[in-house]
């Protein structure tokens, strides 16, 4: 690596222990970690969700409530095929609140969807299959 690279000077001022993520540079220049992180932002669940659909769909329709930071359909690793669910990213607590509310059981792409607000990981239980 080149000594003259912005992220080599980061990690030899903050020295090995620092995170992989504060020592990569975005294309802007500006540190990814001074980004705003897409988990800050209000996550919302679309389940029964055509598998029709696009991410274009639910950008328009999601964005009629406000904006939206990311779409993301979830799709089988192997055939590439919709597996019927996606998380929709937005910037504002108060237009997901709006959004989940205003499109629970509308129908996106000739199937009424469900949304609803996601849940941090450490809400979800878990089961324990030791003895």
């Amino acid at each position: 690596m080149p000594v003259n690279c912005p992220s080599y000077k980061l990690w030899l001022d903050k020295g090995v222990g620092a995170g992989y993520e504060t020592l990569k540079f975005g294309v802007s220049g500006k540190r990814i970690s001074d980004a705003p992180h897409p988990h800050a932002m209000v996550s919302l669940y679309v389940g029964n969700l055509s598998f029709k659909a696009s991410e274009t769909d639910l950008q328009g329709a999601f964005g009629a409530f406000g904006p939206v930071a990311s779409v993301r359909i979830v799709k089988h690793p192997f055939n590439g095929r919709s597996l019927g669910f996606a998380f929709v990213h937005m910037e504002q607590e108060a237009d997901a609140r709006r959004a989940a509310a205003g499109l629970h059981n509308q129908l996106i792409a000739d199937r009424p969807v469900r949304v609803s607000e996601t849940r941090p990981r450490d809400d979800i239980p878990r089961i324990s299959l030791s003895t």
